[in-house]
């Protein structure tokens, strides 16, 4: 009787020993995340939500800024509330003490018009690698009389054109005649491109029904569709059209070959280039200007 109660007194022992174990290392995890939390600056770090606009394609402008106060932070979760559903973006931004920066959110899940509220936290990265969230640095509720206080410029470096959320222009917008601003790029429209598009035909040879033809380009910045040859015999009685696609680089010399089966073209003598483009719904926008070249 007595060694069964020194076994189980043991077995006691062990498991008190045990959960002592345990709790000392879980109480150092939290001591020591909670140190290195407080050197990182949760804190002490200091953002606000300065403004808040919205803008096309469901998507926000949120300007922040960071006051006086330390921290290091790898990042900012932004937390979107419709009163039903929220949405959380993060994003790999960081700030100076006193710096301002405007933020572009994207919005998938929740509609930017039914928005509510938006609040920051900032995002800090531990030693081991591992991201934390801090607390919530700052609230912007939607319709409040905050809301009220201005636009927010935005232009990123790519634009070169389009509104930039005051009324103005991005980059000034496009100022050269023929152009016109689609998805924040200066286009130039078909009559533009088709003047400044000049392909030309350097020479022809062939050997039976098997033509060489070797075609240069010479201005405009825009890429081409392709490049349609109509031949035609000396009198221009009959006609046979060959589709060359795939766009042709500025002072770029190519060489295509075509074959035209007497049943379709009996001794060809002349042939004239008319240069596409290719429009966002895959339609052919064809040149009026041509080249002609004869053989």
């Amino acid at each position: 009787m007595k060694r069964g109660l020194s076994r189980v007194g043991s077995i006691i022992l062990i498991i008190l020993i045990v959960l002592i174990l345990a709790a000392y290392f879980v109480v150092k995890n939290v001591v020591l995340k909670g140190s290195e939390e407080r050197t990182l600056g949760k804190y002490t770090l200091n953002l606000e939500i300065s403004q808040v606009q919205i803008i096309e394609n469901n998507s926000l402008l949120v300007m922040i800024k960071r006051n006086q106060g330390k921290g290091k932070f790898v990042g900012i979760d932004f937390t979107i509330e419709d009163g039903k559903d929220k949405e959380v973006i993060r994003t790999n931004d960081s700030l100076e003490e006193l710096e301002s920066r405007v933020v572009l959110l994207n919005l998938r899940v929740i509609n930017v018009s039914k928005a509510k509220k938006i609040s920051i936290e900032p995002v800090f990265k531990l030693e081991s690698k591992k991201e934390v969230s801090g607390n919530i640095e700052d609230e912007y509720t939607f319709g409040s009389s905050e809301d009220s206080s201005g636009c927010i410029i935005y232009c990123p470096a790519e634009y070169q054109c389009g509104d930039d959320g005051c009324k103005g222009e991005c980059a000034g917008g496009c100022t050269e005649q023929g152009h016109t601003c689609i998805d924040h790029k200066c286009i130039a429209d078909l009559e533009t491109k088709c003047l400044e598009t000049n392909i030309t035909i350097n020479e022809i040879s062939n050997i039976g029904t098997n033509f060489s033809v070797t075609l240069s380009r010479n201005g405009g910045g825009e890429e081409i569709g392709g490049v349609k040859l109509l031949f035609a015999d000396e009198i221009e009685s009959s006609n046979f059209v060959a589709d060359i696609e795939g766009n042709i680089a500025p002072s770029e010399s190519v060489i295509k070959y075509i074959t035209i089966l007497e049943e379709h073209l009996e001794n060809p003598k002349k042939v004239r280039t008319m240069v596409y483009f290719v429009d966002d719904s895959g339609i052919e926008q064809l040149c009026e200007r041509s080249d002609s070249f004869s053989f």
